[in-house]
């Protein structure tokens, strides 16, 4: 069952995908856009492969921002692909997320001690390999800290654990997970379910090529896009173009990567709530013509 998301949480995504995309940029580039969203005295954490940001946002909340995958980056790449279970509290997680993680870990939690309490609101967010290190720390600030209000925020995220992991999320965020893909986005789809069986959460909020962003359940948006997929290999094959197969695979491939930028995934949000608005906008119009 998929259903429209609001104008109210498109912002919300909006915004969360704009402190993502920060993230990639240097100290000084990052703590002046943080500063213009109201997120002031940004601290930055890194280590070998792992990156972070946490300021103070408005409202008093912490808002932590991990960067993603660089392609330029050899360690951030290496740390994608080493595919290999670990135990942890509670079910196994990717040993490579959790690894970068530990590079920061200690001392992000040590900062978050000096300007936070255990009931202050944190807001966590990131993109691909940033999405999956956000929800292994919010995890960890729930389950080790006791931080209670703890808010998440992922685009293009990476399966980071098991099945008995992902249900301990599930229990301890429920609606406070927000996960975000983005169409053919083919990271989300990682490390495939035959090589670690891995899991998603159930819901998630997922952007069409309309745009258009519907809660839906995962499986519900695996399917849509198989029979997208199915429809338009049909097409190719009644359209005697002997390459044609080989071209849609090839599109689809490209597609799969160019969906996977943050910029992306900001720029149809910005799409979506824009319909919306110009939507509300015709409503108020028609009801004022009639009052």
């Amino acid at each position: 069952m998929a259903t429209t998301a609001s104008i109210d949480i498109l912002k919300l995504l909006h915004l969360n995908a704009t402190y993502s995309s920060i993230a990639y940029e240097d100290d000084t580039v990052a703590r002046q856009l943080f500063s213009e969203l109201g997120v002031e005295h940004s601290m930055f954490f890194s280590g070998v492969s792992t990156q972070a940001y946490v300021g103070k946002g408005p409202g008093g909340k912490t808002v932590i921002s991990f960067r993603g995958t660089e392609g330029t980056c050899v360690a951030d790449i290496v740390t994608d692909v080493r595919f290999k279970k670990v135990s942890y509290k509670v079910g196994k997680v990717h040993e490579g997320f959790k690894l970068a993680l530990d590079e920061v870990y200690s001392y992000l939690v040590a900062h978050l001690e000096g300007i936070t309490t255990k009931d202050s609101k944190i807001v966590i967010n990131g993109h691909s390999l940033g999405g999956a290190l956000a929800l292994l720390c919010a995890t960890r600030l729930k389950l080790e800290e006791g931080y209670k209000d703890v808010t998440l925020y992922t685009f293009g995220q990476p399966k980071a654990g098991d099945k008995e992991f992902i249900e301990k999320v599930e229990e301890l965020f429920k609606d406070e997970y927000f996960r975000v893909v983005n169409d053919e986005d083919v990271v989300p789809k990682l490390p495939t379910y035959w090589k670690m069986k891995f899991d998603h959460n159930d819901t998630v909020y997922f952007i069409d090529d309309d745009p258009k962003i519907t809660k839906q359940a995962e499986g519900y948006a695996i399917i849509s896009n198989l029979v997208e997929y199915v429809a338009d290999a049909f097409e190719a094959h009644t359209s005697n173009e002997g390459d044609a197969f080989k071209a849609l695979a090839k599109e689809n491939a490209k597609e799969a990567v160019e969906d996977h930028s943050i910029l992306q995934y900001i720029s149809q949000l910005s799409i979506a709530i824009e319909k919306l608005e110009m939507i509300g906008k015709v409503k108020i119009n028609e009801n004022e013509s009639h009052a």
